[in-house]
């Protein structure tokens, strides 16, 4: 939770006494025993899906309707034609 603003405070620190090698092998390490912490004490309920129903991620994001949906929405008619 807190290894990046940690690695980029004591990352400026390490830099101003030597070069950017210690500091880039630092921050890897506090980001990678973030990664070992968050796959090995975070815990997390999956939703269930209806019915027993099976869903694919991959199904899923390659569903003609869902591209349908996401270009009607970008193309729509905006009030006052406020598109950015």
């Amino acid at each position: 939770m807190f290894e990046g603003p940690i690695g980029l405070v004591l990352g400026g620190y390490i830099y101003k006494y030597s070069d950017f090698r210690p500091v880039f092998i630092f921050s890897g390490c506090l980001y990678l025993g973030a990664l070992i912490y968050g796959i090995l004490c975070v815990k997390f309920d999956k939703p269930e899906t209806p019915d027993g129903e099976v869903r694919n991620c991959c199904a899923d994001m390659f569903n003609v309707a869902a591209v349908k949906d996401i270009f009607a929405t970008i193309f729509q008619e905006r009030p006052g034609n406020t598109r950015r």
